[in-house]
């Protein structure tokens, strides 16, 4: 099993939003107890990631725009958009007009060196764990969230650190970890090989299984 710190903030978050944050005290804390746990299960490793996740976050934010506007501008006209969008999906169709094929090839160059890095960076490991996003559970119809000195939309912070794999096609599943000190949940993502889907399920509910038995006692009523 690969451990590592979750990918870095990279430029053009969310497709136009400020770059996703480093996680917070409260998340890494969990993260950190929860390999600290797992370690009786599984052997665990340091991967390497300087460098792993530079430019994925910007291309998948550029695929996303491009390929999810030509398929709402094919189907909707923008008088249709207009009254039936809500405003963030709105605003979004409008980044992507302005995307040109020119940064669509370039986004799909980057995608495939950043797959290439990250099975280079899982040639000794089966799966990479990390925290699934860089904040805790939000507040019910929370549109926006402040993470330290970042402030960005909800939707950002939870895809932050996801949507690399999505972008490079590996597998990848969360749950949830040990809610500590009163904080909100956050959890924990795990990573396998493209391919390698039922490996994933099987080690994910290794871990769940094993994190579940460090949840406090509920108290008594």
């Amino acid at each position: 099993m690969g451990g590592g710190p979750p990918p870095p903030p990279p430029p053009g978050g969310g497709g136009g939003g400020a770059p996703p944050p480093p996680p917070p005290a409260e998340v890494a804390s969990a993260f950190d107890a929860a390999v600290t746990a797992l370690r009786e299960l599984f052997a665990c490793v340091n991967v390497e990631a300087e460098g792993l996740f530079d430019g994925a976050y910007e291309a998948f934010a550029h695929i996303v725009l491009t390929e999810g506007g030509t398929w709402h501008f094919r189907h909707n006209d923008a008088d249709r958009i207009a009254a039936h969008y809500s405003r963030e999906t709105a605003e979004r169709l409008e980044r992507a007009k302005a995307m040109t094929l020119g940064e669509y090839a370039i986004a799909h160059q980057t995608r495939r060196d950043f797959t290439a890095r990250l099975h280079r960076a899982m040639a000794r490991v089966d799966v990479l764990v990390l925290p699934t996003c860089p904040c805790t559970a939000p507040a019910l119809h929370e549109s926006s969230i402040r993470i330290g000195a970042w402030t960005g939309t909800v939707r950002e912070a939870l895809m932050a650190y996801t949507a690399p794999f999505n972008v490079a096609g590996f597998p990848a599943i969360s749950i949830p970890l040990v809610p500590r000190d009163g904080q909100l949940p956050s959890a924990l993502q795990i990573v396998a090989k493209p391919g390698h889907d039922g490996a994933l399920l099987q080690v994910a509910r290794q871990m769940e299984q094993r994190l579940r038995t460090e949840a406090p006692a509920s108290p008594m009523r």
